[in-house]
């Protein structure tokens, strides 16, 4: 089931929507300076996940599936050996980027948190998700209105001059406005890119709870969903994570 956002015309998932405005809501309430909007995150989960693999969601949020990256052992990627005895993403030789958000597990440990009240954090919950990667994003005393700020922010999530570029294009499509002028750098892309790498920022204070246990392997993200009334940015070809 899609609920279609009625400012962008854009449909999401029905839970993925809601996970992201809630999200904007408690944000909105907690860090007012960042002002943090939806199609921020929207934007990202797309680009991580293709919206959670098209909403395949439990009642609670959590993935259906877990979305877990490929190995990070520096072949295509960083090399970040495991740092929770394989607890998240079930490999404890390598971290891999884990849940709808896609975060590294180290990266988790230190912002994790619950985003549904069920007294848990875990990345493969998409309210806990959606919540954690708006932190990560205000980080700083950002306002993400700024767009030095939200670029800033996006590559504090991935390294990547394109990732940013592709980001801020599926920020533009998600708000309904044109996508940023490809003469202005690399044309946005929707195809899926690997992992957030740690923030140097200090984040806010929360309590951060602990995260979940164990996952199982699973595939890597799918396309966008079908449920889209419009064409997405332009293809393009996204770059490695680096490492911080």
């Amino acid at each position: 089931m899609a609920r279609t956002e009625p400012r962008s015309g854009v449909s999401l998932p029905t839970k993925v929507f809601e996970a992201y405005r809630n999200a904007e809501a408690r944000l909105g309430r907690a860090l007012p300076g960042c002002r943090l909007s939806w199609p921020v995150l929207a934007a990202i989960g797309q680009v991580e996940s293709a919206q959670a693999r098209g909403g395949a969601l439990t009642a609670d949020g959590t993935t259906v599936n877990p979305i877990i990256g490929p190995a990070l052992n520096g072949k295509g990627f960083a090399a970040i050996p495991d740092t929770d005895q394989g607890r998240l993403d079930g490999d404890t030789r390598w971290d891999r980027a884990v849940g709808p958000m896609q975060f590294i597990p180290s990266t988790w440990a230190a912002w994790g948190t619950d985003g549904n009240d069920d007294g848990t954090a875990t990345p493969h919950n998409m309210y806990d998700a959606a919540l954690t990667a708006g932190r990560y994003l205000c980080a700083g005393d950002r306002d993400l209105t700024d767009p030095s700020a939200l670029r800033e922010a996006i590559l504090g999530y991935n390294r990547s001059d394109t990732y940013a570029d592709t980001v801020l294009g599926w920020i533009a499509w998600f708000s309904g406005q044109p996508a940023p002028d490809p003469a202005q750098g690399p044309t946005p892309s929707p195809s899926p890119s690997p992992t957030p790498s740690p923030s140097p920022t200090p984040g806010p204070s929360d309590t951060v709870p602990t995260p979940g246990g164990p996952s199982p392997d699973s595939p890597s993200p799918s396309g966008p969903p079908a449920s889209q009334d419009s064409p997405p940015p332009e293809a393009g070809s996204a770059s490695e994570p680096a490492t911080e």
